[in-house]
């Protein structure tokens, strides 16, 4: 039997609380959106965050569900588990760099037409303060969430790994056992 690089069990297992916690996230957030609110409403009637925001939430829940049952795949190195791993890194890295762009391109024109109403009653500046933080948030965010699929996709082309997960080199393993 092949013996299980280190850093495939890491990644299995932070795959699988990954995923479990996105999960979670995934439910937090279909309540969250059912919550009434203004900016929650603003979004919702937008003709572009509408759909992206249902779109991304039920990618989140099929991304996490995914990424649980790719963890789990890894600890018994399954060929498809490494495949899995590299789609999510190349997704996750993708989603990332896209959402970076939509709060530049949609989110934060969105804002900044709003940033009198965000800081109503707060003093001058204070909506200007709103948007910036968001902005800043959101590409702070995005910069680090790509930095776990970039990790993964990483470590899952490494020839030792690439090597546990061969088929041909588990059948040689067992062969020999």
């Amino acid at each position: 039997m092949i013996q299980r690089p280190t850093s495939v069990t890491v990644f299995a297992v932070l795959n699988i609380v990954f995923g479990s916690l996105g999960l979670l996230g995934f439910l937090f957030n279909l309540l969250a959106q059912s919550a009434v609110g203004d900016l929650t409403e603003v979004i919702s009637s937008h003709p572009f965050l509408g759909p992206w925001q249902t779109v991304t939430t039920v990618l989140s829940g099929v991304v996490s569900a995914g990424l649980l049952t790719i963890g789990i795949g890894m600890l018994s190195l399954r060929p498809w588990a490494r495949t899995g791993c590299i789609v999510y890194g190349v997704y996750g890295i993708l989603s990332s760099l896209v959402a970076i762009v939509v709060t530049f391109v949609v989110l934060k024109p969105m804002l900044t037409s709003m940033a009198p109403e965000l800081g109503s009653g707060m003093g001058s500046g204070v909506g200007s303060m709103v948007v910036t933080t968001a902005v800043a948030s959101a590409v702070i965010g995005g910069l680090l969430g790509m930095l776990y699929p970039a990790l993964l996709w990483y470590f899952m082309t490494r020839p030792k790994v690439k090597k546990a997960f061969d088929p041909q080199e588990q059948r040689l393993a067992e062969a020999f056992e």
